[in-house]
């Protein structure tokens, strides 16, 4: 009995991930809102070209959710990684899409054509004439 009861809520917690993984993409591609971000999908050029993926990134055995959108400009190109815990889902990373997922899950996150969110200090270099 014991046995059943935990069957029972694993299928049940994973169809509830299921479904709320689903909904991210459902309201990204219909109504232009990027769950857990204060980011809204920034036009709907290139949709034909955004991509998505179901993938055990961080290798914790639960897939997370892979959503690369591709914007008019690279500024509007995104990368986001949702994760399912016992409070629903989580964004665990949000970046530029030049990713390499490494087997012991490290992410490198390579730069587009900036820094992106550098903080207080950005490094400028000076190249003397």
């Amino acid at each position: 009995m014991a046995f059943l009861q935990f069957m029972g809520q694993s299928l049940f917690r994973q169809r509830n991930r299921q479904k709320r993984l689903a909904k991210i993409l459902w309201d990204a591609y219909c109504f232009g809102k990027i769950e857990g971000t204060d980011h809204g999908v920034p036009d709907t050029y290139g949709q034909e070209s955004t991509y998505f993926a179901l993938y055990d990134v961080d290798g914790d055995g639960q897939e997370e959710l892979l959503l690369n959108w591709t914007g008019a400009s690279m500024a509007d190109t995104v990368e986001y990684i949702w994760g399912y815990g016992d409070n629903g889902t989580h964004v665990e990373l949000c970046e530029f899409p030049a990713l390499t997922c490494y087997d012991n899950g490290v992410i490198e996150a390579e730069w587009s054509h900036n820094q992106g969110l550098a903080g207080e200090f950005w490094t400028i270099f000076s190249i003397p004439l």
